[in-house]
């Protein structure tokens, strides 16, 4: 039993991976600003942030615009957080 645990686990991964790709750029219609963690998890803001509902596509430590780095390269707007979401894609699944 303890052998079918990490083929089973890379499977729920792959088909995850898939519905990702695909559900990935419609992500952003469904943020909503929320306080929460920014930068890495170094300091808290109101951002937009996925729903709980959503948590396996958002990542925990950062909002939907991205850490410093990212903000100072990207806009912020809904291209930007859809590449957000495909660089860190499935951050709470994983």
């Amino acid at each position: 039993m303890l052998l079918l645990r990490y083929p089973l686990y890379f499977c729920a991964l792959l088909i995850m991976t898939v519905i990702a790709m695909i559900i990935t750029p419609l992500l952003p219609a469904f943020a909503r600003p929320r306080l929460g963690p920014i930068n890495n998890n170094n300091g808290s803001g109101v951002e937009p942030r996925l729903p709980h509902w959503l948590a396996w596509f958002d990542t925990p430590d950062n909002s939907l615009l991205g850490d410093l780095a990212w903000k100072a390269t990207h806009n912020g707007g809904y291209g930007s957080q859809v590449q957000w979401l495909y660089r860190n894609q499935l951050y709470g699944f994983k």
